[in-house]
């Protein structure tokens, strides 16, 4: 309701979970004190006065990740997934990803202790990322190539983070924890290679995140949580 003599008038927009991405939509707006139009809020009809706007806009699908976040930091199987610790979200926008499988959208992260919970949000499967069967050995290197899509017209950062230690359970940028390369516009791979420490966590599950992005600010960063204008996020 806009009270008489308002020169602004607040909304909040809730958009539904399975609101169509990434398409232009129809939004139409009406201003009106006309008794008939106040009464029904038609999007169509006639007006004894006010005004009518319409626009296209689209909404932004956000993929998340899946680690398991038992809350606030970083400890044991606690990885900062969740939206609410800062977990990372990349928007999706044709043209970047990780994988041959588009990523799909959350509305938060999916957590849960075996890092699968985003594998249920859309079919196909979109952590595909990973290459299955990759064995890491202590002490050894490890060259594995990563399935990528990069046609945003410059260049984009892979970055891959894994948890060797196992000592907080969270994934973090050390420089023996992170490993990265730059995809080229159109590149279709990107090779890295993962030196594994010696004092490596043996036999045990750990984290492994993948993110990758041509939004400057992440880029310049390479930071295992938040938000990024495009790419994608896979938890493994």
């Amino acid at each position: 309701t806009v009270a008489n003599n308002a020169t602004t008038a607040p909304l909040s927009i809730v958009v539904p979970a399975n609101a169509v991405p990434n398409t232009n939509l129809g939004l139409r707006m009406r201003i009106s004190s006309d008794p008939a139009f106040v009464a029904n809020m038609l999007p169509t009809g006639a007006a004894a006065d006010g005004e009518v706007e319409d626009h296209l806009v689209q909404v932004t699908g956000v993929d998340y990740g899946d680690l398991p976040d038992g809350g606030a930091g970083t400890g044991t199987n606690n990885y900062e997934t969740q939206s609410a610790n800062g977990g990372p979200s990349h928007a999706i926008v044709s043209g970047i990803k990780i994988g041959t499988v588009a990523p799909d959208a959350e509305t938060n992260g999916q957590q849960n202790t075996t890092a699968n919970g985003d594998d249920n949000t859309g079919a196909p499967d979109d952590e595909d990322g990973w290459p299955t069967g990759t064995m890491l050995v202590a002490g050894q290197t490890t060259n594995v190539t990563i399935d990528v899509m990069n046609m945003t017209g410059g260049d984009a950062k892979l970055v891959v983070f894994i948890d060797f230690d196992g000592d907080f359970g969270g994934v973090n940028n050390a420089t023996d924890e992170m490993f990265s390369a730059t995809v080229a516009n159109n590149a279709t791979t990107a090779p890295l290679s993962i030196v594994v420490p010696a004092n490596a966590t043996l036999n045990a599950n750990i984290g492994l995140r993948m993110r990758l992005s041509s939004d400057p600010t992440f880029m310049a960063n390479m930071l295992p949580t938040g938000y990024a204008t495009n790419g994608e996020v896979e938890d493994h």
